[in-house]
């Protein structure tokens, strides 16, 4: 079975050394478009999405947020 991974990472606190993102959010949704729905809803606007390779996408950075999604083999 195949689970498609949202993570929301907060990027406002990098841009100071030693910074990186932090790991705001991280759900699991059975169809991908659940997942894009849910970030767009998150981020108040759509999306545009590109993909990284097979089952999995990111918004790139949206100056405060970026979302990731990845498909996971379940068993």
């Amino acid at each position: 079975m195949v689970l498609y991974e949202l993570l929301i990472e907060d990027l406002t606190t990098l841009g100071h050394m030693g910074s990186s993102s932090t790991l705001k959010e991280r759900k699991m949704f059975l169809d991908p478009n659940d997942a894009r729905k849910y970030a767009e809803k998150d981020y108040e606007e759509g999306i545009k999405w590109t993909a990284l390779g097979k089952g999995s996408w990111t918004s790139g950075d949206l100056s405060y947020v970026m979302y990731t999604i990845q498909s996971r083999e379940v068993n």
